[in-house]
């Protein structure tokens, strides 16, 4: 019974032998070994995913905009700005639950552009007159679809087509985040957001945080035909590219 003991223990250690030389291989094929000093240095290779400009579907996926930059309105909400392919990517996690509802205000020379959205997109234009601007284009309602559909998403590529910026409204993916895609083409400079909360019950919040504005005015009657904007109090879009 000792000799028949004996030979399973050796045969054990030939198997722990012959598992260290495996492992040694293997470990061979992702080390450089110094034959100087006998000191093995691991090279680490990590492929990141390569990632997509963002899906504009409503729905902050943090893989899609992992490139962007991170910015906080007052109440500890986030805006997230990316610039790629001539495109400025922006979407808005807003701290809570609940729909909101968003603007955008890009300035280019004596032009600001508003894009909005809630339940459906739209765009009004304002002109500089003297120290205010004048409205000069109302909203046009459209995308009011509250499901993600193939035909929903042709009516918005349609609606980029024409105004040069798409999102999601606010029915679309999760209610407390909007997505956009806004073309750089008419080279805007100067950049703000502001959204509410659809039930009314939390404060407009702003970004630049502190802004004193006609972005931070009230606006539950719609945007006035005049209106003060403190332009140069704005954020430069070159601070962002």
């Amino acid at each position: 019974m000792a000799r028949k003991k004996t030979v399973l223990v050796n045969t054990g250690l030939i198997l722990v032998f012959l598992s260290l030389v495996a492992c040694n291989g293997a470990v061979g094929s992702s080390q450089d070994i110094d034959q100087a000093n006998g000191v093995s240095n691991t090279v680490s290779q990590i492929e990141l995913p390569v990632v997509d400009d963002p899906t504009i579907d409503g729905t902050i996926n943090d893989q899609e905009w992992q490139k962007a930059t991170d910015h906080y309105f007052k109440d500890g909400s986030e805006v997230y700005l990316m610039v790629s392919g001539g495109h400025l990517f922006l979407a808005i996690r807003a701290t809570g639950g609940g729909m909101i509802a968003g603007n955008v205000f890009l300035g280019e020379r004596d032009r600001i552009s508003i894009l909005h959205t809630s339940a459906a997109l739209g765009t009004a234009l304002y002109q500089k007159e003297g120290d205010q601007y004048r409205k000069i284009e109302d909203f046009s309602w459209c995308c009011r679809s509250k499901i993600d559909s193939e035909a929903s998403r042709l009516v918005r590529g349609d609606f980029y087509t024409e105004e040069g910026w798409m999102g999601a409204n606010s029915f679309l993916g999760t209610e407390n985040e909007l997505e956009y895609k806004i073309s750089l083409e008419d080279q805007p400079e100067k950049l703000a957001i502001n959204f509410i909360h659809a039930d009314g019950e939390e404060d407009k919040q702003v970004w630049p945080v502190d802004l004193e504005d006609g972005v931070s005015l009230p606006s539950s009657g719609g945007f006035p035909d005049l209106i003060e904007f403190s332009i140069e109090e704005w954020i430069s879009l070159e601070d962002i590219q």
